[in-house]
Formats: structure tokens, C-alpha cells, sequence
């Protein structure tokens, strides 16, 4: 789903803040594992299944490496994945098709 383009309910606006900071932290999940497995950076010349099980082997030996506190290789300053943030502009962004889906969704969960 996608933040509402210009909310005009405070619901809908707590939407969009927990939307954007959904993103940034699933962008910042898959940047620790790009870092750790340059081979998700680069793409994958594989089939999809194979591909499938390289990505959950990813996030496996991830979590390993977390256990056994061994730290992330140093960022490499080119890699960065943009992040949604205060100063993007929500215009700029695509509502999606099915907005009553997501409308539904804010009333049930963002309206108090």
C-alpha cells in the first residue's frame, strides 16, 4: 500500500506517518543484508526458486550472524537505498488503484 497522496483526516495521516516508517525500516533491513551479501545487491542470474532459497539462506545466516554478534561490513557510500522521510514529497507518490482497500484499512485501524 501507499501513503495518501494529500490526507486530510488525522487518520489518515497517522497512516501515512506508520506507512513511511514501515519503509524505512524494511529499506534498512535490506541494506544490512546487501552489505553482508553483496550478491543481493547485484542481482541474481538464477531461476526464481533458486533464487528463493538464496534470499531466505540470506536472511538466515543473517540472523546467525546477529546472534553471534558479528558485525555488518563497513557501508559502502554508492549502496544506499533511498528511504521515504519528512522532506519527500507524498505528492510525488502513486496512490494505489485499489484506494478503497486501503481507505478501509485506515478507518478499521488509524481512526480513533
Amino acid at each position: 500500500m501507499t501513503p495518501v497522496a494529500k490526507p486530510t483526516t488525522e487518520a489518515e495521516k497517522r497512516y501515512n506517518e506508520s506507512q513511511i516508517a514501515t519503509v524505512n525500516i524494511v529499506s534498512r533491513c535490506f541494506e544490512a543484508w546487501k552489505r553482508r551479501f553483496p550478491v543481493l545487491s547485484y542481482g541474481m542470474r538464477i531461476h526464481v526458486d533458486t533464487a528463493k532459497v538464496v534470499i531466505v539462506a540470506c536472511a538466515v545466516l543473517h540472523n546467525i550472524a546477529i546472534q553471534e554478534k558479528d558485525p555488518l561490513p563497513p557501508k559502502d557510500e554508492d549502496s544506499s537505498p533511498e528511504s521515504f522521510g519528512d522532506d519527500e514529497e507524498i505528492d510525488d507518490i502513486v496512490d494505489a488503484s485499489d484506494g478503497f482497500h486501503r481507505n478501509d484499512f485506515i478507518i478499521k485501524y488509524f481512526d480513533r
